[in-house]
């Protein structure tokens, strides 16, 4: 088969800790598809549309294998690159466009979770503050509405505003660094899981659900997992957020919970080949969605990869499975 492997390439040539991470992506699926007999092209994804869409029809690929994460570095772009393979007629692995637009946009995703009697953090958007029945109380994280990768997610993202004209300060300060619209929401002290979830010839399949363990960790740390815990090596926050897969009895009806929340994401988003549903788990013990990962990273080291590992599957298995969902 010819396969074009597209990736977001950055105009300026140079890449980010997370944009180099995508480049890890390709190499590592053109070393697994290439033994199966396939045929790959690598072929950069930018806001020239038209280079783009004659690059793919000289080409002429039987499937397209979607790793854009973004449109010329926006993530609120994201939606472009199924957007435009849709208009070329060509299959293509991953979410289809409505998918990839519902779960990049996070506002959307939590009023579409909300609708869909899924648990989310209680959150705020900016026209929020025009009620005047509007109410803060306790810790609330800023993010960015589009933006991935934990880009702009650190300490200081989480306040303890005093009042909300305090949080809507908060969020106006903010918004520049996170892509220029953000929302702020509920900071939950609790535990923290990603659920992946991969397409199967029964239907979905939920891997091992894996917990991010926030080691050595003091009560002047908020636990989240923020950019530096994914990017920054040196740091503390990368060598002190763990994956594990192990769990107790105890945890039993916990994880079941969890499972089954995520294939309602699964079905309710109209995801498609793969996908992670990240958690926050607070005192009481009841799960809330933080994010749905449409087409996550599955480079060798991600966890998603590291999930079907501890289900007993190759990258080989991963990839042909992706690519056998395709509408």
């Amino acid at each position: 088969m010819k396969i074009a492997i597209i990736f977001d390439k950055p105009e300026s040539g140079e890449y980010s800790p997370d944009h180099e991470d995508v480049l890890y992506q390709v190499q590592s699926i053109r070393e697994t598809l290439a033994p199966m007999g396939h045929e790959c092209t690598e072929v950069g994804f930018t806001l020239n549309l038209e280079k783009f869409c004659k690059e793919i029809n000289s080409i002429a690929p039987d499937l397209v294998f979607n790793l854009a994460e973004s449109g010329g570095g926006r993530g609120s772009l994201i939606h472009l690159a199924p957007s435009v393979l849709d208009y070329l007629d060509i299959p293509y692995t991953g979410s289809p466009t409505d998918a990839v637009y519902r779960t990049s946009n996070k506002l959307f995703t939590k009023e579409w979770l909300t609708a869909n009697n899924i648990p989310t953090a209680e959150y705020f958007s900016f026209a929020d503050f025009k009620r005047k029945d509007i109410a803060v109380s306790g810790d609330y994280i800023i993010k960015s509405v589009w933006e991935h990768a934990s880009i702009g997610l650190d300490d200081q993202s989480i306040i303890s505003p005093e009042t909300p004209s305090d949080l809507l300060k908060e969020m106006a300060r903010r918004k520049n660094s996170l892509g220029g619209q953000c929302f702020s929401e509920r900071y939950i002290d609790g535990r923290e899981f990603n659920i992946s979830i991969l397409a199967g010839a029964g239907g979905p399949e939920v891997l091992p659900p894996a917990e991010i363990v926030f080691e050595s960790y003091d009560s002047s740390r908020k636990k989240i997992v923020g950019y530096d815990a994914k990017w920054t090596q040196d740091s503390f926050e990368y060598s002190n957020t763990v994956r594990r897969f192990d769990f107790t009895d105890e945890d039993l009806p916990l994880l079941s919970e969890l499972r089954n929340i995520t294939k309602k994401c699964w079905h309710t988003f109209n995801i498609r080949g793969y996908c992670r549903v990240d958690f926050r788990v607070d005192e009481q013990n009841r799960p809330w969605v933080l994010e749905i990962n449409a087409n996550p990273c599955i480079s060798p080291d991600a966890g998603f990869m590291a999930a079907a590992a501890e289900a007993g599957l190759s990258a080989e298995d991963v990839l042909k499975r992706i690519m056998a969902d395709i509408s």
